[in-house]
C-alpha cells in the first residue's frame, strides 16, 4: 500500500512564522509533524502537484510579494526553490490543477487586506516553468473567493473550496463553489456553505469557524478555528475519516 502523507502549515511560536510540515499515515494514525521546508519568512498553504514524474510545490509566500515554485529532490523532506514564478504580487493561497489542455494555477490576490480577494488565473508552461496570466476574475470580495483547498471531484462534479471571511472573521466558514469550466474559460457558481454545524465533531461548541477543506479517497482534512477561553479564535487541524454526514449532499 502506498503511504499517505499530509502536508500543512506548522506555526512555530518561538520564531513567529509558519513552516511547511508533513505527517505520515500509519494504521489510521498520523505521525508527529516533521519539517519539510523552512525559510527565513512565513510559509503556509502548501499546494503539491506533479509534472510527469517530478513533484512540485507552491506554498503561500505572500510576505515576499511573489509566487515561488519548489521542487522535491527527495520525498518527503528535501525541497529546493526552482524559480520565482511571479514578482511583485500580493498573492496568498494558490492552487494548481491538471485540465485536458494543460496545467492551470489560480492565485488569490489580496486587495488591500487578507480577506478581500480577487483570483487571478494563470496557465503554467510545463517546459519553461513560467506563468501566463489568462484572466482576472470579475468577482472580488470576502465571501469565499480566497482559496481554501484544492479542486476536488465528487459524484462526477468538480468543486473549489473558498474561505468565507465575512463580518471581519478570517475563516468564518468554507464556501464550496461548483466548477462549471476548469480551463482557460474558468467559471464557477455558489454551491454550499460549510459551517461548524455541518461537521460531525465531539465538543462542537469549542470551535468557531471552518478555515480550509481538502479531501482524498479515505480522508477529509479540515482546518478549524478553535474558540479559546478568552473568546479568541485560533486555528487547529482536524484529520478525520470520511464523515457519515456527506458535506456535499444538499
Amino acid at each position: 500500500m502506498i503511504p499517505l502523507y499530509l502536508f500543512y502549515e506548522l506555526f512555530l511560536e518561538d520564531k513567529n512564522k509558519g513552516v511547511i510540515a508533513y505527517s505520515k499515515e500509519e494504521n489510521g494514525e498520523f505521525s508527529k509533524p516533521q519539517i519539510a521546508i523552512e525559510e527565513t519568512f512565513h510559509l503556509s498553504f502548501p499546494c503539491i502537484f506533479n509534472i510527469g514524474n517530478d513533484i512540485y510545490m507552491i506554498p503561500e509566500t505572500g510576505s515576499q510579494h511573489n509566487i515561488i515554485l519548489y521542487k522535491c529532490e527527495y520525498f518527503p523532506n528535501k525541497w529546493y526553490q526552482v524559480r520565482i514564478l511571479q514578482y511583485n504580487i500580493d498573492s496568498s493561497d494558490t492552487i494548481v490543477w491538471h485540465a485536458d489542455d494543460g496545467l492551470y494555477v489560480l492565485a488569490s490576490i489580496l486587495q488591500g487586506s487578507t480577506r478581500n480577494i480577487q483570483n487571478y488565473l494563470f496557465k503554467l508552461d510545463t517546459e519553461s516553468l513560467t506563468l501566463k496570466l489568462l484572466s482576472k476574475q470579475k468577482a472580488c470580495g470576502e465571501r469565499g473567493y480566497r482559496n481554501a483547498g484544492l479542486l476536488f471531484t465528487d459524484g462526477g462534479k468538480q468543486f473549489r473550496p473558498g474561505q468565507n471571511c465575512e463580518d471581519g472573521q478570517y475563516g468564518k466558514s468554507t464556501i464550496i463553489w461548483k466548477v462549471e469550466e476548469n480551463s482557460k474559460n474558468y467559471s464557477e457558481r455558489f454551491y454550499k456553505d460549510i459551517t461548524i454545524d455541518d461537521i460531525v465533531l465531539l465538543h462542537k461548541q469549542s470551535f468557531c469557524g471552518v478555515h480550509t477543506y481538502n479531501i482524498s479517497k479515505n480522508y477529509e482534512v479540515i482546518d478549524l478555528k478553535l474558540l479559546t477561553s478568552n473568546r479568541l479564535c485560533n486555528r487547529i487541524f482536524n484529520i478525520l475519516s470520511v464523515v457519515k454526514h456527506k458535506l456535499l449532499r444538499s
